[in-house]
């Protein structure tokens, strides 16, 4: 892998970044729809799994089958990542205002956050983060950004939240509601088919 600069990666993955920024924001607008009821009884990392299912689903749909030339879905050993002309990878996580994910200390999140290769057959990438902050009480999306980790901070961010986009959970939650009939109450089988995936994998996301 070649020796590339913040502004060769920018490059490489900038005509994506508005499909990324999509599923994310529509990731998080299906866990408001689905699960805002449930805030008070599921932990945070449960809600982040939530999330990442959500974003996950998104990323297959809009690059899946191979619709983009130079990018593809790798999931593989734990792992969701989106690939970039074979040098760059991105891992999708929930961040802290610090802009760094929360963790547990796993060769894997060693390896991948110390930009150390992931497998062997492979080789090494530039590994980036894709990430999105929500308030304290869980109540609203407060930005999405893009970051290059090096252990324990970043060595660049760039936000990929546009100004205009304002999310507000209990909003999202009564504007899908009022379209719903009361037969149609949002989600009860989806609800309980996505806990069950979640508690499955909860060891896997954070």
């Amino acid at each position: 892998m070649k020796n590339l600069k913040q502004a060769d990666i920018i490059s490489i993955i900038q005509p994506y970044i508005p499909f990324i920024r999509n599923c994310m924001i529509s990731a998080i607008e299906k866990y408001a729809q689905i699960f805002l009821p449930l805030n008070h009884v599921l932990e945070i990392r449960t809600r982040a799994n939530c999330i990442h299912d959500f974003i996950a689903e998104a990323i297959r749909l809009q690059f899946g089958c191979n619709q983009y030339e130079d990018v593809k879905i790798i999931e593989i050993k734990g792992l969701f990542l989106l690939e970039f002309q074979n040098q760059i990878y991105l891992r999708f996580n929930k961040f802290y205002p610090n802009l760094m994910p929360a963790r547990s200390n796993t060769l894997q999140n060693i390896a991948y956050f110390g930009q150390m290769a992931l497998f062997e057959e492979c080789g090494r990438k530039i590994n980036l983060t894709a990430g999105y902050i929500i308030d304290n009480f869980w109540e609203s999306l407060t930005d999405l950004y893009i970051c290059y980790p090096l252990k324990n901070k970043n060595l660049w961010s760039i936000s990929i939240m546009e100004s205009s986009t304002k999310l507000i959970f209990e909003e999202v939650y009564e504007n899908f509601n009022q379209q719903q009939s009361i037969s149609e109450k949002p989600g009860r089988v989806q609800v309980i088919t996505t806990l069950r995936s979640v508690m499955k994998n909860d060891t896997n996301q954070s």
